[in-house]
């Protein structure tokens, strides 16, 4: 759940530290309830990028559906771990009966 830049660079740090060596893939699932979407989702990708664990970025086919992450893991230089960036909106009722 998105609570702001702080708390998604903890949730970052709470994932590298979890893998464990044979973790390759990972995803990041980023819920969206309130703000504008595009800001929110550019706002974690720049901490994503920012973190002491990122080596490269790459975008699939489909730029807006998710974006992949080569982070570095914790305790091994050598092992990388691909994440998934996957942001999903979340509305309420009353959001989506107003569009």
């Amino acid at each position: 759940m998105w609570h702001g830049e702080k708390k998604f660079g903890e949730a970052i740090d709470q994932l590298v530290s979890y893998t464990v060596w044979r973790d390759t893939k990972a995803a990041l699932i980023l819920f969206i309830r309130s703000g504008v979407a595009t800001d929110v989702i550019t706002k974690a990708e720049a901490k994503l990028r920012a973190h002491p664990s990122f080596k490269s970025a790459r975008t699939t086919a489909e730029v807006d559906w998710w974006t992949d992450y080569l982070l570095q893991a914790k305790d091994d230089a050598a092992r990388l771990i691909h994440v998934a960036l996957l942001p999903f909106v979340l509305r309420s009722r009353d959001d989506a009966s107003a569009g």
